[in-house]
């Protein structure tokens, strides 16, 4: 789906990018969109599709609306470019700056799911990359606010 963070990090690194469709919604056009403004090469391909390219591709790069200690919730999707990039070896990275991460696992309820933070190689943060162990710990490190606490399920 569409993120500024996320179109930042592709437009610096200057290559052809290929962006998912993200049914239902359709936000990978805005992406596309953005990152042609910018100047830099980018092709809408259908979900799918998508998947067969984190199989063969370079990288996968993803956004994410959250990072909790338990992994990152994106658009209906992440899961099977990251689970299709880890078949491959195929490095995958969720671009996510600090404001996203929050010490509990926050409900993923479609069109978002949670993927779990071992399936990426890193999450891409201001402050470097993180992996999985990190971003856990950095996740850890901001609390909810205790009158939200009621708010979030808790793990059974």
């Amino acid at each position: 789906s569409y993120s500024s963070t996320l179109v930042a990090a592709v437009a610096a690194a200057d290559v052809l990018a290929l962006c998912a469709e993200s049914q239902p919604g359709g936000e990978g056009a805005i992406t596309a969109e953005r990152l042609r403004a910018l100047g830099r090469q980018a092709r809408v391909i259908n979900d799918r599709e998508a998947v067969r390219a984190a199989r063969t591709g370079r990288m996968v790069v993803t956004g994410a609306d959250a990072v909790g200690p338990g992994g990152v919730v994106n658009k209906v999707g992440t899961r099977a470019l990251a689970d299709a990039a880890a078949h491959r070896d195929t490095p995958c990275f969720a671009v996510a700056g600090s404001s996203k991460f929050l010490g509990v696992d926050l409900p993923a309820a479609p069109p978002f799911e949670r993927t779990p933070l071992s399936l990426f190689t890193a999450v891409l943060t201001e402050e470097g990359p993180k992996d999985s162990d990190a971003a856990a710990a950095s996740a850890r490190r901001f609390a909810l606010h205790r009158e939200l606490e009621d708010l979030v399920p808790q793990p059974n």
